[in-house]
């Protein structure tokens, strides 16, 4: 589900943004959970609580936290009241839970489930607008 994450997050160069493939890989993952009928709202729920999950991991930011597997179920399992009700949603956070391995990888999934729910939020307007009356 998330092939686009084998090469990490972030690009190696000095200025380490996230990578083009992260970008686009939310476009995907938007309309996938948009089709799977996710709200935005629970998106954003999980993208906040992983953000203070991230600040209670590393409250410095000095990037020096090692994730292990042990680290990862403990913050899956602070999610799954939010993502069991949506087996879409909870398979697509697990896949990206595999991939974080440092705080910054954390952030990087908080800003990912961001972007994903803005996303979605414009998916729902979208279809939601209704065609003038003649």
């Amino acid at each position: 589900m998330v092939v686009y994450l084998k090469n990490g997050w972030y690009t190696e160069t000095e200025t380490s943004r996230l990578r083009s493939q992260v970008m686009d890989g939310a476009i995907d993952v938007a309309g996938m959970l948009y089709r799977a009928g996710v709200p935005a709202s629970s998106i954003a729920k999980i993208a906040m609580k992983l953000r203070s999950i991230a600040s209670l991991i590393d409250p410095a930011m000095q990037k020096n936290v090692v994730f292990d597997e042990k680290k990862r179920h403990a913050i899956a399992a602070r999610l799954e009241s939010v993502t069991d009700e949506y087996p879409t949603l909870h398979g697509f956070v697990d896949d990206c839970l595999e991939h974080v391995h440092s705080p910054r990888d954390l952030r990087a999934f908080y800003l990912h489930l961001a972007h994903i729910g803005q996303m979605v939020q414009l998916l729902s307007a979208a279809t939601h607008i209704t065609q003038p009356r003649a």
